[in-house]
């Protein structure tokens, strides 16, 4: 599978990810690793992956309704800086 191009996005915007938000609920579920998961770009792979490692750090909730709630953009910040999402 090829590298996908990076460029800058807002935490906000990972966090608003359906990838992510799927990974990081089959995280707080328990579930194992979804290895059939198969979105359609290689960027949702990534996606997916950190939404589980997040999900494994941070019980609480990502969004009200479609608004993603400042206390997880902060949590998902300090998690990056600390090195526990990829």
């Amino acid at each position: 599978m090829a590298q996908v191009a990076t460029v800058p996005v807002s935490l906000r915007s990972i966090i608003r990810s359906a990838h992510f938000v799927r990974g990081f609920k089959d995280a707080q579920k328990g579930k194992p690793f979804n290895y059939d998961y198969s979105p359609n770009d290689a960027n949702g792979f990534w996606q997916y992956e950190r939404g589980r490692h997040f999900g494994f750090v941070y019980a609480g909730s990502l969004k009200n309704g479609n608004t993603v709630l400042r206390s997880a953009e902060i949590a998902f910040c300090k998690a990056l800086n600390e090195n526990h999402v990829i």
